[in-house]
């Protein structure tokens, strides 16, 4: 199973303190959120956030939270629900490491969910996997290990004929477009040279006139 998922860093603005938000596009297979309170997003002004986001900051369900970040459709959310994710180690009775961002003070406080549509960015940020035949062993061992390599191996390959594509898909375009401004600048060179050679051509019979003057005048 494969499922690619939107995710950014932002800053809430509705605090005075710097709060640094993980926000994630809700999933429909993989690493999919569990609801602890209140209801999942059923709209793009809805978000779903950690338990410990409103315990610790004193909000309720209901409550709005604001972003500043131009890869979101519009920055103020209705707090619709508490989830748990799997993705991350969750204690209610202690604030909880993230991860690092270039936000802020380098730290991700606290992780939120939405709708993907949410998003208004043209590329996935991350995408969701599993390996055929790893749920079946145990964790850490060195079977399960192996099978892991082996994908990790497999998704190289992919990746790579990935890469090649979007890289054609971005430098053609961009070629052609400076194939095509170099040829209009080639034409507008060439009627400026003959521009050039006819006014100089004018400005040649205009000095050979004047000199006729001054010999038939001497």
């Amino acid at each position: 199973n494969v499922e690619p998922v939107y995710s950014i860093d932002s800053k809430v603005t509705s605090h005075k303190e710097n709060i640094i938000f993980n926000i994630t596009s809700l999933t429909s297979s993989l690493n999919k959120v569990t609801l602890l309170s209140g209801k999942l997003p059923e709209n793009n002004n809805e978000i779903v956030v950690e338990e410990n986001y409103l315990k610790l900051n004193d909000l309720n369900l209901n409550s709005i939270i604001s972003f500043s970040s131009d890869n979101l459709v519009n920055q103020d959310f209705t707090i619709c629900g508490t989830v748990d994710s799997s993705l991350y180690f969750n204690n209610v009775d202690a604030k909880q490491y993230r991860g690092s961002t270039s936000l802020g003070s380098g730290s991700i406080d606290y992780y939120a969910y939405v709708n993907k549509d949410v998003f208004k960015m043209d590329y996935y940020s991350s995408i969701y996997l599993t390996v055929d035949g790893a749920k079946k062993e145990i964790t850490s061992s060195k079977k399960y290990l192996k099978l892991l390599e082996d994908g990790k191996a497999e998704i190289g390959l992919v990746k790579e004929s990935i890469e090649d594509e979007i890289y054609q898909d971005i430098v053609t375009p961009l070629n052609e477009k400076i194939d095509q401004e170099e040829k209009k600048a080639n034409e507008q060179f060439s009627l400026a040279e003959k521009e050039f050679a006819n006014r100089k051509g004018q400005i040649d019979s205009l000095e050979a006139y004047y000199q006729e003057l001054l010999k038939t005048n001497n």
